[in-house]
C-alpha cells in the first residue's frame, strides 16, 4: 500500500511539473562533486555513474542514503527519462561467482543509519539507457521512498569503471 501510495505521490508531482530535474534532455550540468539532496529524513550523497560505451544495454547509479529520522524508510523504485526501466539490485558472491539480484521490494533504509549503494552490492540498474553517460556529464532521475516520497537527484558520470564519485567535472 504505501508503495502504491509513493508511486501516485510520484506521478502526481511530475504531473504538476513539480521536478525540474526531469527535463526532455536527461543530461544537464546542475550538478557538483558532494552535492546533497534531501527530502524528509533522508539525505542522498555522493551520486554518482560511470561513463558508458554508446551502445551499453545497462548503467548503474550509486550514492549514499542517510535517514536522521526515528522510522525506517525504504527506497521503493526510481524513473527518469534516461530510461524506461531502473530498478534496484545487489551483488553478492555465491560460490565464488558474483550473482546480481533484482530487490522488487526495495532496500530499507534504518532510522538513524545510512545505506551504501556501491559498486559490488546494492545499486540502481539502468536497463537499456537512451544515450550514454558521458563523463563530466550529469544524469538525471528521481528516487521514490515509501515514507520520504520522490527525491529528484543529479548523478554525476564518472569515468569507465569508475569506484567512487567522481571529485571534479574533469573526472580527476
Amino acid at each position: 500500500m504505501r508503495t502504491l501510495f509513493a508511486t501516485a505521490l510520484f506521478a502526481a508531482a511530475l504531473a504538476a511539473g513539480g521536478f525540474p530535474a526531469l527535463a526532455d534532455d536527461h543530461m544537464s550540468h546542475g550538478c557538483a562533486p558532494g552535492q546533497t539532496f534531501t527530502t524528509g529524513a533522508i539525505t542522498v550523497s555522493g551520486a554518482f555513474t560511470r561513463a558508458t560505451l554508446p551502445s551499453a544495454p545497462v548503467g548503474a547509479g550509486f550514492f549514499d542514503i542517510e535517514n536522521t529520522g526515528e522510522a525506517a524508510d525504504r527506497l521503493v523504485g526510481a524513473t527518469g527519462d534516461i530510461s524506461a526501466t531502473i530498478e534496484i539490485h545487489t551483488m553478492s558472491m555465491v560460490d565464488g561467482v558474483m550473482k546480481m539480484k533484482h530487490l522488487p521490494e526495495g532496500i530499507e533504509i534504518p532510522a538513524g543509519e545510512t545505506v551504501s549503494l556501491a559498486p559490488g552490492g546494492y545499486h540502481l540498474m539502468i536497463i537499456g539507457p537512451k544515450q550514454p553517460f558521458l563523463e563530466g556529464e550529469c544524469v538525471a532521475l528521481t528516487l521514490a521512498f515509501e515514507t520520504a516520497g520522490a527525491l529528484p537527484v543529479q548523478l554525476l558520470v564518472g569515468p569507465i569503471g569508475a569506484r567512487e564519485a567522481p571529485s571534479g567535472h574533469d573526472g580527476h
